[in-house]
């Protein structure tokens, strides 16, 4: 596990520290207020939701099912940030977050279900963390090397 986070953390540091270095691009204010809004507003309905789903599950003895309820949580709330920030890959991602979970739910073994739904989760999610860094780090390489 240390392997992997390392895997993905230095990069993403170099990355950061690199793309810090480059000039600052005009930003138009009010799309970027547009996509600060849309953020905080889908990430606040996401841990509401959240909440209420495993304390919804919890009261009803359904514990086993909180890990794909909240995969599913986190999958929907990819499509309106795959919009605003008009990254596809997100689309890709929730779609297969929600399908993985509905498809643990339903196939799996009550007492299966949380431990195999957050392997598979957690495998869909480092795939995209990847998948997400790699494209950052060719965007900026030609962006910071490409001629003015």
């Amino acid at each position: 596990m240390v392997i992997i986070l390392a895997l993905l953390v230095i990069p993403a540091a170099r990355l950061l520290g690199r793309v810090a270095k480059a000039p600052k691009a005009e930003i138009d204010a009010e799309l970027e207020r547009h996509i600060k809004h849309t953020f905080t507003v889908v990430n606040t309905i996401q841990w509401i939701a959240i909440a209420a789903v495993a304390i919804v599950l919890n009261v009803f003895h359904f514990g086993e099912y909180i890990v794909p309820g909240i995969a599913i949580i986190v999958g929907l709330h990819l499509f309106p940030l795959a919009r605003v920030f008009r990254y596809s890959a997100h689309y890709v991602t929730g779609t297969l977050l929600v399908l993985w979970s509905v498809g643990v739910a339903v196939i799996l073994q009550k007492q299966d279900v949380p431990s195999i739904g957050a392997l598979g989760t957690a495998a869909i999610l480092l795939l995209s963390a990847t998948y997400t860094l790699i494209v950052a780090t060719r965007a900026a390489r030609y962006l910071l090397e490409s001629p003015a």
